[in-house]
């Protein structure tokens, strides 16, 4: 094939005015091009989206656009010089880097040079063979027309041609011009990828955006910002954002970005909504970041932002939970540590750095290593060191007093520690406590102090003191006490006193022995055998010993020598009357004490009684109330941020901590003791000793009358639960009974088993030593009038039967004090979250558990927070001001208790709804409160979701 010759010039130059034809309409569209950067650039309509697309917060996809922009301007102005160049390359197509082609009007090709061939073989094209289908088709659609065609052409490789076909005047043929436009397609479609992704990322994400004109007029807003101001995109596009919302601080930073064109970045900034008063305050991270054009004129803000609210308050109340952790080992004088064994760093709480000396903000705690002599005298820190090796080694942790150094002084502090584990198990370190002990060891060194100066006065005393033990055997004699039986010291301790009487003495040595057992205080005259056969008369005045838990271990006397006044009796017979009257004055006194000393014995285990539930009611009123709103809230704040470990360990704690306080609580005074009825104490006795030993008790109650006397109750409960405690202890069994019965002359308890069983004269012989006593539950039952008659013999099990007289059963219960006309304290002032849904009033005596309630409630949907109240009497004047929906009363308050304000409240108000919550979990608190009326029971230990869905539950219910 060769290039037709025979054309003449004419005709070619006819060609080549097509070709500058057609190039001026493509200069036409750059030039169209051109004027849509310019309205890109000056921010006007109708590109708008494009603008934000390419210049919001993008500067880099912005650049890339201006970059395809000047790309395509350089290709125009390529294709202009290719005009130019056109002319000679078409004398020269062989030539021409780019495709040109002849083709007649029947679709055969004429010609084809180098690039054109290499573009046909891209179809698969060979030579001689017809044209591919889309060269053939621009070709027919010029042939007979006056101008050129036009048209993308793309071969099946990806390589896309731009393609003019130009159909000479008068002539029969088509010429073809390619040029390659694949990299500008690609470019292009690059570009169109990269802007429907921006612009989906900014409509989709969560961060705020907006374009703001140079008067902070909305141009462009997306739809996260819309919805937090609550309104559509299009309702806020042309207003002006400090009309919607004024702000002059917030107003004079806009300004200083648009005047001085740099950015500004924010956190945690505050901002109230005027329109959303409810939000309170809120916070914000958010930037200003001002547009420019090409001549770095401000043209527009991008104004950005994130709503970090709920991690600013979990922040804060975080950081309010460490202060509240900081004063509680400040006032307890605890401080915590952590010790990493892999660097030997050491960490200390603030309490820890006083206790050592150091200025907690300005001196950190020294390595362990480091501590030698500096925080430790050398060979106390050799003991702490040899501990620690020690718990390294077998994982337990240690407990020690040992002396430390404060600023150079010695001072006493007991440490504990556990080891800390990774992900492993294996020992990276351990942590502990450390409380200073110096007033308690000062305390001690007082006492022994005290010990020393009464055995100095016990050595130096003139009357002899004798003590001696439960199976009365001496313990201890002074001095003059020796003297007085004419013998060492050594041959009196471990003896029985027995041993040491005149025969004339023993009729009544067994009375004596047994008042002893009974704690009974005496004062008579003894005649003594001395170790030479002769006698002495004392006059013997003896009390019981008891220990801290008033458990007898021995007695105490005290030995007058009275033999010279004995001497001279017979001498003084004229004075015998006067004297007769002076021992029965003095025997009436001594017995008057005996008395006094009987009846205070009483009244220190009664005492010991009512010290046990003031400390149990301590530890739930106040200890557990207030360990129970921090776990509240801690839950609270956790559900408002990331999972955090530490503060599940801290949420753990707290529980675990509940539970034992609720467990000491119960141990030290059961509250269903004191607000049930002895049958209800009974039965949770009988649930709790299985819980507690595994010991079945069968409880039969067999009384018809009804009694609150609290003196006989507590008497009675504590007798039961001593006698099943040695059923535990002594019986071998797993089973007992419990019967209480009345009659007309008294109440009856009876204990019994099948178990090991004893020989009940052993009693003469021996006392318990732990809880009661049978001893002492005998004393005590002799005291009120009544008896304890014990039936038991080896292998044949036991039965102790107490009986009370029935004019102790008589009932003192307390009345409740009228809840009408009383006035309310500062607790009962109404509390409003400004949210509409149910009405709800929280009756609790403790301010911080209330507070801890109405701060979990705040946020919740449909519902509104309308008072509080510290008691029941507050409690029913607010239901009567407030008309609440639901009101979530304490079970155990003061002056009125939940239980009788739920009572009254529904009679009064029937349709509103009572949750009762407690710190006790008896199933007598739940049955107690629903029998008053209340809809659900809750306790004070369950998650806030619980709560919740009873506050809730109770509305749809």
């Amino acid at each position: 094939m060769s290039f037709d010759r025979s054309t003449s010039r004419e005709q070619l130059i006819k060609e080549l005015a097509e070709v500058r034809s057609q190039l001026a309409a493509k200069d036409q569209q750059l030039q169209e091009l051109s004027q849509e950067l310019a309205l890109l650039k000056s921010n006007k309509p109708p590109e708008i989206e494009r603008l934000v697309s390419t210049a919001c917060l993008k500067s880099s996809e912005r650049k890339q656009a201006e970059a395809a922009l000047r790309e395509s301007e350089n290709r125009y102005t390529g294709r202009k010089q290719a005009e130019e160049a056109l002319h000679g390359l078409s004398q020269f197509p062989g030539q021409n880097p780019n495709p040109v082609l002849r083709v007649a009007a029947d679709g055969t090709l004429l010609y084809a040079n180098a690039s054109a061939r290499n573009w046909l073989a891209t179809w698969g094209w060979q030579y001689d063979g017809p044209l591919p289908a889309a060269v053939r088709a621009i070709a027919g659609d010029a042939h007979g027309k006056a101008r050129a065609v036009e048209a993308e052409i793309s071969s099946p490789g990806g390589i896309t041609f731009w393609v003019s076909a130009i159909p000479p005047p008068g002539e029969d043929y088509i010429n073809l011009y390619g040029i390659d436009i694949t990299e500008h397609k690609q470019a292009e479609e690059a570009l169109r990828r990269e802007k429907s992704l921006l612009k989906n990322v900014m409509h989709t994400t969560d961060v705020m955006l907006v374009l703001l004109d140079p008067h902070f007029n909305f141009v462009w807003v997306n739809a996260a910002y819309a919805e937090t101001c609550q309104m559509k995109p299009e309702e806020m596009v042309g207003k002006n954002h400090f009309v919607l919302y004024p702000h002059a601080e917030n107003e004079a930073i806009f300004r200083k970005v648009r005047d001085t064109g740099e950015g500004v970045f924010y956190k945690d900034k505050p901002f109230v909504f005027p329109d959303q008063p409810e939000r309170e305050v809120t916070y914000w991270d958010w930037s200003l970041t001002p547009a420019k054009d090409a001549g770095s004129h401000v043209t527009g803000l991008v104004f950005s932002l994130r709503e970090t609210t709920k991690f600013k308050r979990a922040e804060l109340a975080l950081l309010r939970k460490e202060a509240e952790l900081r004063e509680a080992q400040r006032l307890a004088h605890v401080g915590s540590w952590y010790w990493d064994a892999r660097t030997d760093a050491t960490l200390g709480s603030d309490e820890l750095l006083r206790i050592y000396g150091f200025d907690p903000a300005t001196q950190p705690m020294p390595n362990f290593k480091d501590q030698r002599g500096r925080c430790y005298p050398v060979e106390e820190w050799e003991r702490v060191n040899t501990a620690v090796k020690r718990t390294l080694e077998t994982g337990v942790g240690y407990e020690l007093d040992v002396q430390v150094l404060r600023n150079g002084t010695r001072i006493w502090v007991t440490t504990g520690s556990e080891v800390v584990r990774d992900a492993d198990g294996r020992i990276v370190g351990l942590r502990g406590t450390v409380q200073d002990i110096t007033e308690r060891k000062r305390a001690e060194e007082a006492l022994r102090e005290s010990e020393e100066r009464y055995r100095r006065l016990v050595e130096t005393a003139s009357e002899g003191i004798w003590q001696i033990d439960t199976e009365f055997r001496t313990i201890d004699i002074n001095e003059r006490m020796a003297q007085m039986l004419g013998r060492p010291k050594e041959e009196v301790i471990g003896r029985h006193v027995r041993e040491f009487m005149a025969p004339e003495e023993m009729s009544d040595v067994g009375q004596r022995i047994e008042n002893r057992r009974l704690g009974l205080t005496e004062t008579y005259e003894r005649r003594l055998l001395r170790k030479d056969g002769s006698t002495l008369s004392a006059l013997v005045s003896v009390a019981p010993l008891r220990d801290n838990e008033r458990n007898i271990i021995g007695s105490f006397g005290m030995f007058t020598d009275i033999s010279a006044r004995k001497q001279t009796e017979e001498s003084l017979r004229q004075l015998n009357e006067t004297l007769e009257q002076r021992v029965a004055e003095r025997t009436e006194l001594a017995e008057a004490r005996a008395r006094q000393l009987q009846t205070l014995a009483v009244e220190l285990i009664e005492a010991e009684e009512r010290e046990r539930r003031r400390v149990a009611d301590f530890l739930h009123d106040d200890l557990q109330q207030v360990i129970a709103a921090a776990r509240m809230q801690l839950q609270a704040a956790c559900e408002t941020m990331p999972p955090e470990p530490l503060l599940a360990n801290v949420e753990q704690l707290l529980e675990e901590s509940i539970g034992k306080s609720r467990r000491l609580s119960h141990e030290l005074s059961p509250a269903v003791l004191h607000h049930s009825g002895l049958v209800a104490a009974l039965q949770w006795l009988a649930r709790n000793m299985e819980d507690q030993f595994g010991l079945q008790v069968q409880l039969k109650l067999d009384v018809a009358q009804q009694f609150e006397s609290a003196p006989l109750k507590v008497f009675l409960f504590r007798a039961a639960q001593e006698l099943l405690f040695n059923v535990v202890k002594h019986a071998g069994v797993k089973n007992a009974q419990v019967v209480l019965s009345d009659s007309d002359s008294g109440l009856v308890l009876t204990v019994s088993d099948q178990g090991q069983g004893f020989k009940p004269d052993i009693l003469d012989s021996h006392t318990p030593t732990a809880g009661l006593g049978l001893m002492s539950l005998q004393e005590r039952a002799r005291y009120i009038g009544g008896r304890l008659a014990i039936e038991s013999a080896p292998g044949r099990g036991s039965r102790f039967t107490l009986t009370v007289p029935i004019s102790m059963a008589i009932d003192d219960k307390l009345k409740q004090p009228a809840a009408d006309g009383q006035p309310l304290t500062q607790a009962g002032s109404p509390v409003s979250t400004g949210i509409s849904g149910l009405r709800v009033l929280f009756v609790d005596d403790h301010s911080v558990m209330r507070q801890g309630l109405i701060r979990l409630m705040t946020g919740q949907p449909n519902i509104q927070v309308v008072g509080e109240a510290a008691n029941g009497r507050e409690a029913i004047e607010r239901v009567r001001q407030l008309k609440p929906d639901v009101v979530v009363m304490d079970v155990s308050m003061p002056e009125m208790d939940g239980i009788e304000a739920t009572r009254r409240i529904k009679a009064e108000f029937p349709a509103v709804r009572v949750i009762g919550l407690s710190m006790y979990q008896e199933e007598q608190f739940a049955s107690s409160m629903r029998k008053a009326g209340a809809e659900a029971f809750v306790s004070k230990t369950a998650s806030p979701a619980e709560l919740l869905e009873a506050i809730y539950g109770a509305d749809r219910a």
